[in-house]
């Protein structure tokens, strides 16, 4: 949920319905550290075969 669409969440509830907005953190925090761990999991898994050869080799490659 971006900034934006959560202040106009708050907005919406505390003008229109008169009650406070309580956001449930234990979630968003749930999937926060998920997306973190499948960015690092794809992103060590696509960078594995760079990883197994020689740097000189690597960049020979490249070139």
């Amino acid at each position: 949920m971006s900034t934006e669409r959560k202040g106009r969440a708050w907005k919406d509830k505390s003008l229109l319905l008169k009650t406070s907005f309580a956001p449930a953190f234990l979630p968003m925090l749930i999937i926060l550290i998920f997306i973190m761990g499948l960015t690092m999991l794809i992103g060590m898994t696509n960078s594995r075969g760079i990883i197994d050869r020689p740097p000189l080799e690597v960049l020979r490659a490249e070139a």
